[in-house]
């Protein structure tokens, strides 16, 4: 369905301004001298198991011996009065990214949703809008990073001038001649606009699955097992599927990077015939304001989080911990300290909470997880 060869799509938020081929994972030359065949602004519409084909919305079709799935999300949007005012804007492709900066420079920009995306733009908007309020329903990052954390990350971007506005939801878009000006919550408040980014979350671009036969869950991902496998002959990746993962002993669906990186690797060499589990540590990051937090684990919940450090001097080291176990770590540091607690969830050394809480309330050492003592 994309115009453009293979992207890397998390500089997106981060690089407004970059164009596809500013952002490529690849030369075009790459393409040709490894035998890959690019089809662009093909939209499939459903498959054939039976028959091994994928059937495209321009009536072409293509057969299969082994197929993986890796079409992604869709970006959510809003279905109120106004929605199809101009400059509204979802962020999934250089050239919204493109219009949506050329249209807020020295603008007042509305940014709806406190997640990465939303945060990300924020960020940037901060250098180049002349404001930029972001409207969430809850407090930015609460649900990744914990209370504590979240509350220093949201200041590093009021510091900057950003303006939150939080437990309020759009309930409409106003506009003049068919161009947005304002946008009304559900509080009664009006927010003057002229430009919006919608940073609403996902969901899997699955829609033409359908009928498929595939096990999917109610959200519309797909589960695989920890081969990566749908079905004979199929496998699939990244934000569209649910997946085994081993730090948890349960299933997740994770939008992440590193993670669609690896399940794409794995379901390769299964489709190769290698027989390879999936067996990885999630990690991600995010950078704003010249901040960068980086994160490795997963912890959907958690039943406390053991704090190294200050957040709100941007120094610090959080542990999340559950059923006992720290299964995830964030952390704001100079240092590789994240990619040290990876080594150690995934070789099943990570420290206990209580080690970790000895470290630091008893002992008070500083933030490192070379610095625990056992």
């Amino acid at each position: 369905k994309e115009s453009s060869r293979p992207y890397d799509r998390t500089l997106l938020s981060k690089r407004l301004m970059a164009t596809a081929q500013d952002i490529a994972l690849r030369p075009a030359t790459f393409y040709d001298e490894h035998f890959i065949e690019l089809r662009l602004e093909k939209e499939a519409t459903g498959i054939d198991t039976t028959e091994k084909i994928v059937k495209f919305a321009d009536g072409g079709t293509i057969k299969y011996d082994v197929l993986f799935i890796g079409t992604g999300s869709t970006p959510r949007k809003l279905d109120i009065p106004g929605s199809d005012l101009k400059n509204i804007f979802v962020l999934r492709s250089p050239s919204q990214g493109n219009a949506f900066a050329t249209e807020a420079k020295d603008k007042k920009v509305v940014v709806i949703g406190g997640g990465f995306i939303g945060i990300e733009v924020v960020a940037s908007m901060c250098k180049t809008a002349a404001s930029v309020t972001c409207v969430a329903r809850r407090e930015p990052f609460v649900g990744v990073f914990g209370e504590e954390v979240a509350v220093a990350l949201k200041k590093l971007n009021e510091d900057k001038g950003a303006t939150f506005v939080v437990g309020d939801s759009p309930v409409e878009f106003k506009g003049e001649n068919g161009q947005l000006t304002g946008v009304v919550l559900q509080s009664g408040k009006v927010l003057e606009a002229d430009v919006c980014l919608l940073g609403l979350g996902v969901t899997p671009s699955t829609e033409f699955l359908k009928g498929s036969g595939f096990n999917m869950t109610e959200r519309g991902e797909v589960v695989v097992d920890e081969y990566m496998k749908v079905a004979d002959n199929v496998y699939a990746g990244g934000d569209v599927v649910r997946f085994p993962l081993p730090l948890i002993g349960d299933t997740a669906n994770i939008g992440h990077w590193q993670i669609a990186n690896k399940h794409g690797r794995v379901a390769a060499k299964n489709m190769l015939g290698q027989n390879v589990p999936f067996d990885s540590i999630p990690f991600f990051w995010t950078m704003f304001q010249g901040k960068s937090v980086r994160y490795c684990g997963h912890a959907a919940t958690w039943d406390d989080i053991i704090i190294e450090g200050n957040p709100q001097e941007y120094n610090f080291v959080a542990h999340f911990v559950k059923a006992g176990k720290v299964v995830a770590v964030a952390a704001m540091t100079p240092e590789p300290t994240v990619a040290k607690a990876a080594e150690l969830l995934y070789s099943g050394k990570m420290y206990t909470p209580e080690e970790i809480r000895y470290a630091v309330h008893c002992v008070g050492l500083t933030v490192s997880h070379q610095n625990v003592v056992n």
